[in-house]
């Protein structure tokens, strides 16, 4: 049996640039060759970008008239290596004396990088809106002050003209939530213009609030019990009373004849949040103690009870009827005892040596109904079978040999004690040629000191729940439904699916990854792990689509 627990925890926020500039003039139309980039004058303050000169020889765009010196090129903001004057890797915003806008964007203008392809202005992406020139990572735009959805206002000595750049953004829309993993990026821009002189041009920058960090909680003590109470007085509810006192571990294993109900509760222990939920997925029985053998058959399915049952698995609410402090930290259910039957046969096969004898036999058997399911079969019925002969010698009866065969005693029902269950995120980094992340990122951990821990969009997040404190290999941590909710509630709208059933959600653009844990990653008990990259993302609003700066909580 497993457990879904909301254990975890990610706190995202988009990067964003949103960038304002201004400027205004007397138009000139010119179409300018973009092997250089001429008459330029006042500029924008560059928006800051780590190492923003570093940009390779084969990727520079030329910034500024040939044989401008280094102050000259400073002047312009843009980059000099001695030799060259070029753009940096930011966004650049320039008005020519012309009547053009200059626009130089770099695709490390956002994180994850903008994608250039997605960039319109307010008139559109067609020419003359279009780039007039690109490289690997950078994308130039000049048109007229006129042009491209351009709007002009008369501001008295001036004359401004004002546009828009903005990106599209791939949004991934589930049955209850939308998400996006792109950058959304917004530059507004103005030229002033006084007579055919450039007044002066004002950049604006505004971004939205830092991105919301990734955290994880610390270990949760996980705890299945049976409840062993007895009604005791008229009107008593069975259900209820069975939950006052549970069996001890000097009373295990627990022994249940078949259709008698099982009494079980799972509970969270230590924790004193209200705003933890525990919740059950999928549990399962086996006939060993490997999760993945056969046969099988299933209790609950998605937390709901087996439907092919014809004795359901009833859900006990937990309220705040219960008298428990914290009853979101509680799940309980009961079950009708069952054993295990032969899916093929049904039935239990003899034979008999007749020696010197002529043997007359036959067989009383009785009836039992058999539930069965995709992969396993059970019942809930006693079975019994008498096998009788009367042996013969000559005329003589030699002897009567009776024989009563039922099944074995029914299997004890049995719970494990207190599971400690850790959820962590590795902190790895690939330090040698041909090494790979995915495992080298499990070769360290964040510790608490580093949370809350910070993700830009897409980038990978190395999630590891592993069991502890437990040498059993037989013992096999098994993750189900994994889901994102913008609150602590995980019931709550909007959601968003990172694991279905242990598998990657297949209507995410970005699948969720599993990572292997077997004999080869030198973990002592590879079964007490799992490990899982997912993308980082933000979720956004069905409606308008626009990114949400909400945290994310992420659920087991």
């Amino acid at each position: 049996m497993w457990v879904s627990i909301a254990c975890a925890a990610l706190f995202v926020h988009l990067n964003c640039l949103g960038i304002t500039a201004v400027s205004p003039w007397s138009p000139q139309a010119a179409a300018k060759s973009f092997s250089r980039l001429p008459g330029l004058h006042d500029l924008q303050q560059p928006v800051v970008t780590p190492n923003i000169c570093g940009v390779d020889d084969v990727d520079r765009v030329p910034c500024g008239e040939p044989g401008i010196d280094d102050a000259q090129c400073g002047a312009i903001n843009c980059c000099f290596d001695g030799q060259q004057c070029y753009y940096g890797r930011t966004v650049t915003v320039q008005c020519t004396i012309d009547g053009q806008f200059v626009l130089v964007v770099a695709r490390d203008t956002t994180l994850p990088r903008l994608s250039l392809d997605s960039i319109s202005l307010l008139g559109g992406s067609d020419a003359p809106c279009s780039a007039v020139d690109s490289n690997a990572d950078f994308a130039i735009y000049q048109f007229p002050v006129t042009a491209c959805g351009t709007r002009a206002m008369d501001l008295g000595d001036y004359v401004v003209y004002e546009n828009k750049m903005s990106s599209s953004y791939e949004v991934g829309v589930g049955p209850l939530g939308a998400i996006t993993r792109d950058s959304h990026y917004e530059l507004s821009f103005q030229c002033r213009y006084a007579a055919t002189t450039v007044a002066a041009l004002d950049v604006q920058l505004a971004s939205n609030s830092p991105p919301m960090p990734v955290a994880a909680s610390g270990p949760l003590m996980v705890e299945l019990r049976l409840g062993s109470g007895q009604c005791v007085t008229k009107g008593c509810v069975q259900a209820q009373a069975a939950y006052t006192s549970y069996y001890g571990d000097a009373d295990y294993p627990v022994t249940k004849v078949l259709r008698e109900p099982v009494y079980v509760e799972v509970r969270i222990l230590g924790r004193t949040d209200p705003n933890i939920a525990l919740v059950l997925g999928r549990c399962w029985a086996t006939s060993s103690p490997d999760p993945f053998s056969v046969p099988q058959w299933e209790l609950l399915v998605d937390g709901c009870p087996y439907q092919h049952d014809r004795y359901l698995t009833t859900p006990i609410p937990v309220d705040g009827s219960s008298g428990l402090q914290f009853p979101s930290h509680y799940k309980r259910f009961v079950l009708k005892m069952f054993t295990f039957v032969d899916h093929d046969s049904m039935a239990h096969l003899q034979e008999k040596d007749l020696g010197d004898y002529v043997v007359y036999e036959n067989k009383m058997s009785s009836s039992y109904e058999v539930g069965v399911g995709p992969l396993g079969a059970i019942t809930r019925d006693s079975h019994y079978e008498l096998s009788f002969q009367c042996r013969y010698a000559a005329t003589t009866v030699a002897a009567l040999d009776v024989q009563l065969a039922s099944n074995s005693p029914p299997m004890p029902v049995a719970a494990s004690g207190p599971l400690m269950v850790e959820l962590r995120l590795g902190s790895g980094q690939c330090v040698t040629k041909g090494c790979v992340q995915a495992q080298a990122a499990y070769t360290s951990y964040y510790g608490d000191a580093d949370y809350p821990v910070t993700k830009v969009l897409r980038e990978p997040v190395y999630v590891e729940v592993r069991i502890l404190g437990r040498t059993d290999p037989n013992i096999a941590l098994v993750l189900g439904r994994c889901w994102a909710t913008s609150s602590p509630d995980p019931f709550s709208v909007p959601q968003w699916e990172l694991l279905v059933d242990g598998c990657p959600y297949q209507h995410d653009r970005y699948l969720t990854t599993p990572i292997p844990v077997d004999g080869s990653s030198g973990l002592q008990f590879p079964s007490h792990y799992k490990r899982f990259v997912l993308k980082m993302f933000t979720f956004v609003d069905h409606d308008s689509m626009a990114h949400l700066q909400e945290k994310v909580m992420v659920h087991f």
